[in-house]
């Protein structure tokens, strides 16, 4: 759980901004421009920042990098979690004893009857809401009825629940005539996940979306293979993505296929049928055939015929975490995929949930070869994989990489299983950086030296080294993960693939014999008795039957 508490400066962290030649990253600009390239932060809480600690630009670093979601600037306040029981006032005096709709949100404790003025530094943007005397409204609060207020065992005056919506930068109001101050952070988890760099903006490459009905290549424009492509039945769109769009279609035989289609422009549509013939294994969508096609407009076209399956791992996770007999199921799949595509030397260079197909019988096979690439064949792309799944040495532009980064992928699919989100949810490349700083901690000079390239004076990693000096530690697993706390074997799972180094990521073939993958004995889930085997048919869609409530975590580490 996150936490906001008050600007103090017992805490810093000093900061040496230069380098070794000397170079100052700071300076060169405005303070608040360099100490918002720093941390990620926007300009404007940048200078909210520096503002809070009398200008100090140290400060102000240790300040956006604390992981505070809010801080106390002004005022005789303090914060804590709302809980059953916990003081409703500074002083002691009433006790929460229901939270209402507010569960796992934060009281901002002040003085009873207090009429000063609060002033707080958000990270975030938040919803303040504040219970106040009927009738008494602040300017721009609006009346919230569809909440319940939490209940004080000391009495409120007659009192309605009105809120308002702060974006990141100060935030300041009067105590006049309030009750209550509850605190929430705003958090977008309906935004769709980043597309591979390459990708076009249309949807996802073998998404299970129900087919659109459109018009499908004329008979005399298709040259076969060996499918006879002209008996096949064209049923619908599929989708588009990296290099082409996907189509349903259906053989003389009656067996669905999937048939993507590329255009012919530099040599992609062929590497990737060259790698779905090299890379023919159990857990990688099978390649059935493939043959040319004129598109109306003229356009010479290669089509890609694969086996069809309705169903992926973005699909199954739908926001929730997966079982812990799932989660070890679909885990092994996927590192059995990945060392044989080591063994291949074939970086996939996109791997996702999305870009991870389920059958009926929960058999998972990677699929998109669009990116992927035969190392060893020169330098290569580093402009690759969707954001939130790219490795940290790709963000910093390297160009000489190894299979590892698919296994730095692999470990975010594996802790997104665990947790139902993405784990690294950065809007940018730099704001990427920063997220995973930010849950893992800053990397050593020992781990940097191994991330930024040889190339001198690119922005990103100049910006890294500083962000390195703030030396900040990761979060403990246990709390990223919580679904999976109780079971410690299986956060070394993430744990071991998600390292700065790519030579100390483990190599997926060692991860197999880990315990929680390689244990044979069932796995129980939290508070029942009965094997996971026994219970499977509860499982609905392979997530957790039995857990903990839900819990409204609003406000969580910046």
């Amino acid at each position: 759980m996150g936490h906001i508490s008050r600007c103090s400066p017992s805490h810093k962290i000093f900061l040496d901004l230069s380098d070794d030649l000397g170079y100052s990253y700071l300076g060169s600009r405005t303070i608040s421009q360099d100490v918002s390239s720093v941390t990620g932060k926007p300009q404007s809480v940048a200078r909210a920042a520096l503002n809070a600690v009398g200008g100090d630009q140290h400060e102000a670093c240790a300040l956006l990098m604390s992981g505070l979601s809010v801080a106390v600037t002004g005022g005789p306040c303090e914060v804590a979690s709302l809980e059953l029981g916990s003081p409703a006032w500074v002083g002691g005096e009433g006790v929460v004893s229901s939270v209402g709709s507010f569960a796992g949100s934060f009281i901002l404790r002040f003085p009873r009857y207090c009429r000063e003025r609060v002033d707080l530094l958000s990270l975030e943007t938040i919803e303040v809401f504040m219970i106040a005397a009927s009738g008494t409204q602040g300017p721009h609060w609006t009346t919230d009825e569809e909440l319940s207020s939490p209940e004080i065992s000391a009495p409120l005056d007659n009192a309605c629940l009105q809120r308002k919506t702060f974006k990141p930068g100060p935030v300041s109001f009067s105590l006049e005539h309030v009750e209550l101050i509850l605190i929430t952070v705003v958090r977008n988890n309906g935004s769709l996940p980043p597309r591979n760099s390459h990708q076009s903006p249309a949807p996802a490459v073998d998404s299970c979306q129900t087919p659109n009905h459109g018009p499908a290549p004329s008979t005399e424009s298709r040259t076969s293979g060996n499918l006879a492509a002209a008996n096949l039945q064209w049923i619908g769109d599929l989708g588009a993505g990296s290099f082409g769009s996907v189509h349903l279609a259906r053989t003389a035989g009656g067996t669905a296929v999937a048939v993507k289609r590329v255009r012919v422009t530099s040599g992609h549509e062929m590497r990737e049928v060259q790698m779905l013939r090299k890379a023919s294994h159990p857990n990688m969508v099978k390649f059935v055939d493939s043959f040319s096609w004129n598109s109306p407009d003229g356009q010479a076209c290669v089509c890609i015929v694969m086996e069809y399956l309705p169903e992926n791992l973005h699909t199954r996770i739908n926001g929730r975490p997966l079982s812990a007999w799932y989660v070890r199921h679909f885990s092994v799949q996927l590192l059995t995929a990945a060392t044989h595509l080591d063994a291949l030397q074939i970086c996939h260079r996109d791997l996702k949930p999305e870009n991870i197909l389920l059958s009926q019988d929960d058999v998972l096979k990677v699929c998109d070869f669009g990116s992927a690439k035969l190392l060893g064949r020169g330098p290569s792309c580093n402009y690759v994989c969707s954001r939130w799944w790219r490795a940290p040495e790709l963000i910093l532009g390297a160009r000489d990489y190894r299979t590892s980064v698919d296994w730095w992928s692999c470990g975010c699919i594996i802790a997104e299983m665990m947790s139902g989100q993405p784990l690294f949810r950065g809007d940018s490349s730099w704001g990427q950086m920063y997220a995973i700083v930010r849950i893992l901690g800053t990397p050593t000079q020992r781990e940097m030296q191994s991330l930024v390239p040889e190339q001198d004076g690119q922005r990103l990693a100049q910006h890294f080294a500083s962000l390195v000096k703030l030396r900040r530690s990761g979060r403990p697993w246990a709390e990223l993960l919580p679904a999976f706390a109780h079971l410690s074997s299986s956060l070394a799972i993430p744990r071991k693939l998600l390292t700065y180094c790519p030579k100390d990521r483990c190599h997926p073939s060692m991860l197999l014999s880990a315990p929680f993958l390689s244990s044979r004995s069932e796995v129980k889930l939290p508070g029942t008795s009965e094997p996971k085997s026994k219970r499977r048919h509860q499982a609905q869609h392979g997530h957790l039957v039995e857990r903990n409530p839900k819990r409204r975590c609003l406000l969580v580490s910046a």
